[in-house]
């Protein structure tokens, strides 16, 4: 396995636990057990402390994705803010291994993309489904869904498993009661994946990562590292590390002694670690311009309105260089970082 956050070369697999861990703690919080489950509520509608470990009526539960008429609100992109509950997946494509292509505008064929995401899918990035059974005597489906009839399956669908054995699969939005999908998702809890947009802290993830996909390479000749090959790590041998910013923490946190530091050469100047550090020099793709308006006044009196537009990541180059990397004409940028 690669260390966290960064690979030895000048390509490979990252991996960060600062965002897996951050998926992994929201997804459990979308699961029945969690902060916006099921769980029962420490204050009762009295606003006493309540002892009672009885699980809530699913109904009255307002931040639960379980109840269909929660006043759960998310504004994320291809979610219909009044149907924030679990009859309307729509997964969090974290990896990109549906593949999906961007759409194009005014080309009708990439509409539909957004309808990938509406589903549960399994760890293998393929939709899930629950297996029921039509039972003929009594004329129901086990467990109940919410097609009434094998004649509900189109003809040639895939969901037909054996029409003379009465064996079907349907997704698990279209169980007909939510305890049958609160049971299943226990076993099945990537489903919370796809609930997982729902969380109130969602654009705090996305965020997350897409600062961890934002990667550099150290090229081998800026860089030492212990010799993988030595047991003692002598000698340091010249090394490329791509790696993003939790691998430039972790790429520190190697280096256990002050001699180790020095002779991996990023201690070599003032501004070494900052130079290396992508979280410094790569900016973030969600992150937006600062427009900065100025007025000024010609020798005439005419009044002059102007806008200069610029990314953050200029305020970081022009603190920690002095201005050296800003052009005297962004100078009311330089005044307006250095406040």
């Amino acid at each position: 396995m690669c260390p966290d956050g960064y690979s030895t070369g000048s390509s490979g697999n990252i991996v960060s636990m600062t965002c897996e861990n951050g998926l992994d703690v929201l997804m459990a919080d979308m699961l029945p057990s969690g902060q916006y489950g099921i769980y029962p509520s420490d204050i009762d509608n009295e606003g006493n402390v309540s002892t009672s470990n009885e699980a809530p009526d699913i109904s009255t539960l307002p931040l639960s994705v379980y109840n269909e008429s929660n006043s759960i609100f998310a504004l994320v992109k291809g979610i219909d803010p009044a149907h924030c509950n679990w009859r309307y997946p729509h997964y969090f494509d974290k990896d990109g291994i549906l593949n999906i292509p961007p759409a194009s505008p005014g080309d009708p064929s990439t509409l539909p993309a957004n309808e990938v995401y509406k589903h549960y899918y399994n760890e293998l990035g393929e939709i899930d489904y629950v297996p029921v059974t039509w039972d003929e005597e009594t004329s129901t489906f086990s467990p109940k869904i919410t097609y009434t009839s094998p004649d509900d399956f189109a003809p040639g669908s895939p969901n037909i498993v054996n029409a003379l054995g009465g064996k079907y699969r349907v997704e698990p939005q279209f169980l007909a009661n939510v305890d049958d999908f609160i049971q299943r998702i226990a076993s099945h809890h990537y489903w919370a994946q796809s609930l997982v947009k729902y969380h109130p802290e969602f654009h705090y993830l996305d965020y997350v990562y897409a600062q961890c996909k934002v990667s550099d390479t150290i090229p081998a000749t800026d860089l030492k590292l212990p010799d993988p090959a030595s047991e003692d790590g002598e000698p340091f041998i010249n090394t490329a590390v791509t790696l993003n910013s939790d691998g430039f923490d972790s790429l520190l946190g190697s280096l256990t002694t002050f001699n180790q530091a020095l002779e991996s050469g990023l201690l070599n100047n003032e501004l070494a670690l900052y130079d290396k550090d992508p979280f410094f020099q790569k900016e973030h793709p969600l992150d937006g311009s600062i427009v900065i308006p100025a007025t000024t006044v010609g020798p005439d009196g005419t009044q002059v309105n102007t806008s200069t537009e610029f990314r953050p990541g200029s305020c970081l180059d022009c603190k920690a260089k002095c201005h050296d990397a800003c052009p005297e004409r962004h100078d009311r940028i330089n005044r307006s970082c250095l406040r």
